[in-house]
């Protein structure tokens, strides 16, 4: 089983991030989100035989973790996580893909290789994209953002509520497991299959008194739909880092047409 109270202590520090006050917070959440996906849609139109093409993308991720104050070595923790399902999915592409073959270093491989390295290096771009997003506006100012980039409103909402909820239920399993290996007599800090039973009870039981007193304190404050956030931003800043970051684009799509 997963360390939950690991995972709920990395969860909480994307949040710490998104609080503090950085470069990227004076920057409106609706540039950040439409140059997010600008990247994310220049990554996916890469070419799978051609991995090289992504490494421009990795100066624009380490500047942007730099303005979040962001740890890279925190940061490589969190993608390392989605390194083995990735390798999952790609693992097979080497042998489904033996019609061309190249040349590393005097030895003949098949362009699989070139695929399931493309395949990595778009995962770990994308998510790194997806963690930064999230560490310089945050889950309020994304949804915000979002909003009034005229997504539905609904879907807006659904975000914000399945970010936090996700979080506090994380806290709650978290602290499940915590009471039961403080009563539990063995050195392997671990829970035994047995006894799932009982911690997915009181887990579920704790859960839905938590939305119910979730429900009656939105509805005691008088939940409108809206989603408040007390923060001003900079809109020669947010010119600045848009001219740029699409200047920089500008140049991967040139060096994307320069090697095809």
């Amino acid at each position: 089983m997963l360390d939950l109270q690991k995972a709920h202590i990395a969860w909480q520090k994307v949040d710490d991030y998104a609080l503090r006050r950085h470069l990227l917070s004076e920057v409106d959440p609706r540039v950040q989100l439409v140059l997010t996906f600008l990247f994310v849609f220049m990554i996916v139109l890469s070419s799978p035989h051609r991995p090289q093409q992504l490494l421009l993308f990795f100066p624009y991720i380490l500047l942007q973790a730099k303005l979040v104050g962001m740890s890279l070595r925190w940061l490589v923790r969190r993608i390392a996580i989605i390194l083995p399902f990735v390798l999952f999915i790609g693992i097979f592409s080497p042998w489904l893909e033996r019609g061309q073959q190249f040349e590393v270093l005097g030895y003949s491989l098949s362009v699989g290789w070139l695929t399931l390295v493309s395949i990595t290096l778009r995962a770990i771009l994308c998510v790194s994209l997806g963690i930064i997003l999230l560490a310089s506006c945050g889950i309020i100012g994304i949804s915000e953002g979002l909003r009034k980039l005229k997504f539905p409103k609904v879907f807006c909402l659904t975000l914000y509520f399945i970010y936090n909820y996700f979080s506090l239920l994380l806290q709650d399993m978290a602290q499940v497991q915590k009471a039961y290996l403080l009563r539990k007599f063995s050195k392997k800090q671990r829970i035994a299959w047995r006894d799932y039973q009982e911690i997915l009870k009181a887990f579920f039981i704790r859960s839905w008194l938590r939305s119910n007193r979730i429900h009656q304190a939105m509805q005691c404050r008088g939940f409108d739909g809206r989603l408040y956030q007390h923060r001003k931003y900079d809109r020669y800043a947010s010119l600045a880092w848009l001219g740029l970051s699409l200047v920089y684009l500008g140049g991967c799509y040139l060096f994307y047409v320069y090697t095809s």
